[in-house]
């Protein structure tokens, strides 16, 4: 594998996971650490090209079910990054709400 700008060629992460259901709703809490670069996450929505070096990350979501066909969610993340060729770490909050319907 070549180097792509951070002086490493592995990038080891883990991620670890905690949900709790109870009647129609879910809780869901997680962690990660370790390192990532062009990270695919999400079973590959999610695709980060830019020259950054994920940290680690913690966050959660609450999903409730309305019925049968649809929920509500709401998520929320905070992570830590570095980008090349800047000094220092930075951090990023996500967060978002999705509705969900089947049909």
């Amino acid at each position: 594998s070549d180097d792509i700008g951070f002086g490493e060629k592995q990038f080891p992460s883990v991620k670890q996971s905690l949900f709790y259901s109870r009647k129609k709703v879910t809780v869901e809490m997680y962690l990660w650490t370790g390192f990532q670069v062009f990270a695919v996450r999400n079973d590959g929505f999610v695709v980060f090209n830019l020259a950054e070096k994920y940290l680690g990350a913690y966050g959660g979501s609450i999903k409730y079910i309305l019925n049968n066909k649809a929920s509500l969610k709401v998520k929320i993340a905070r992570g830590r990054f570095k980008e090349l060729g800047v000094e220092g770490i930075a951090h990023s909050t996500h967060i978002a709400f999705i509705a969900g319907y089947s049909w």
